[in-house]
């Protein structure tokens, strides 16, 4: 594979390879450069050892107000009241606060479900799973909004409607 991809190179200024492998793999990996004169730099994998216990995590009541301002100050009026809100609280890091930031917009809020285990949601792959958990208690709570966190490199909110006519709220941040 390394020659193949040098033969598409040929002609073209490169720098010399730098080359990340196993332990395992280093000498082989080392032997097959040689032969085709491009050396360069052989870094090894870091291998973490396995962590049996998480240490406390610290919580920063002043940070924690800080970022429910920054959030309820773009609103000049309780805007939600009335309105019922659930809130998916999966493995967010600020899940906690969540139901803060709704309050204080002036809706009726109610945890949903939680989760310490990772859950993955972003806006190309929310599971089929959770979208009909979604339906579900829209259905079971009457709900107007279920909220989950969608992670994402942008600084928007995400606003989703599914074909059944549920509203997802996400805050993508």
């Amino acid at each position: 594979m390394i020659q193949e991809t040098l033969l598409r190179l040929a002609g073209l200024e490169t720098a010399q390879p730098l080359t990340i492998c196993n332990e395992e793999h280093r000498f082989i990996v080392a032997e097959q450069l040689r032969e085709i004169n491009q050396l360069g730099t052989i870094i090894l994998e870091v291998e973490f050892a396995e962590l049996t216990k998480l240490p406390e995590l610290t919580v920063s009541n002043h940070a924690a107000e800080e970022y429910i301002t920054r959030y309820t100050s773009l609103f000049s009026s309780p805007w939600l009241t009335g309105k019922r809100v659930g809130i998916y609280e999966h493995s967010s890091a600020g899940r906690d606060l969540y139901y803060r930031i709704f309050e204080n917009l002036g809706a009726d809020v109610i945890a949903l479900e939680r989760s310490d285990q990772f859950v993955p949601i972003d806006t190309e792959a929310v599971s089929e799973e959770d979208t009909l958990k979604a339906i579900a208690w829209s259905k079971n709570h009457n709900l107007d909004v279920v909220f989950l966190l969608m992670v994402m490199a942008t600084g928007r909110w995400f606003l989703m409607k599914m074909v059944t006519g549920y509203v997802v709220i996400s805050w993508v941040y």
